[in-house]
């Protein structure tokens, strides 16, 4: 069975450290499969993640169902 696995991270604006998290990623799970915020930055971020083969895919953030607490 496939585990899900959350991994949240934040780093300076630096592309160069992206590769090196990624592996620390890789080593102990495997394929990680990435989100973004559709937005320029993000669309940068996009082509960073598949230059490492990293599969991604953007987030609508103003199309998205409004929260409800229960």
């Amino acid at each position: 069975s496939d585990a899900i696995v959350s991994v949240t991270a934040r780093s300076a604006n630096d592309a160069g450290r992206l590769p090196r998290f990624i592996g620390h990623v890789r080593v102990p799970f495997g394929e990680p499969r990435c989100c973004y915020e559709a937005s320029s930055c993000g669309y940068i971020l996009y082509h960073l993640l598949q230059a490492l083969n990293v599969d991604c895919q953007a987030l609508f953030p103003a199309l998205s169902p409004p929260y409800r607490a229960l």
